[in-house]
Parts: C-alpha cells; structure tokens; sequence
C-alpha cells in the first residue's frame, strides 16, 4: 500500500507510518512529498527500506530513493537512481553511503 510503518520491536505497537496514500489522515502519517519530474509517483511500492540513526532510506519499484530524517519522519530527499522500468532490489548505509542495486545490473554509491 506504499505506507512505511516504524514499531516497537519489544512490544510490536505501531510508533508511526510514512504513506503516499494522501486520502490517510492519521496524525501518525507523514506524506512525502513527490517530485513532479518522476512518472507515476501517486502510487510508489517500496521495495526495500533501511535506516541508521540518522536517516530512513528506501528504495522503490520506478527505481526511486527517498530519503527521511530518522527523528522527525520527514522526507528530505527524492531522486531517480536506477531505471524505473527495472525499480530497485536493495538499498544500504554504509560509511554514511547509501548504496542501491537494481535489475538493471548496477550497483550505485551515493
């Protein structure tokens, strides 16, 4: 359904959620903006998610990476990384690098 959903792993409550659902009004729902150059945005699956302390990263089936600010759920970043007719498999952190592969045979730093 394109939502992130963020629980407490000790207790499995729902702590708060990142949709592109724009008809969800919960107050624990936060939109992320879209980019008007992208295709098709109004629907985004997320393949893949990651994060450290600092930042949410995930990784979309049009080859998308959004990325949010750990604390405050907010999104600060969008860009294409890969192609969107290939979408992206897997994202990581890594030395505060995200790194993405994608069906498209790359594998990208960023």
């Amino acid at each position: 359904d394109g939502t992130i959903r963020f629980y407490d792993s000790r207790v499995w409550k729902l702590l708060a959620s990142i949709s592109n659902d724009s008809s969800n009004n919960n107050d624990t729902h936060h939109k992320h903006k879209h980019n008007k150059s992208s295709k098709n945005n109004s629907k985004l699956h997320w393949n893949t998610v990651c994060c450290d302390s600092l930042k949410i990263v995930s990784g979309s089936s049009n080859g998308l990476i959004s990325i949010w600010d750990s604390h405050s759920k907010e999104q600060y970043n969008l860009f294409q990384a890969h192609s969107p007719s290939h979408g992206i498999y897997h994202v990581n952190i890594i030395n505060n690098h995200i790194v993405s592969c994608s069906g498209d045979k790359l594998i990208k730093f960023w």
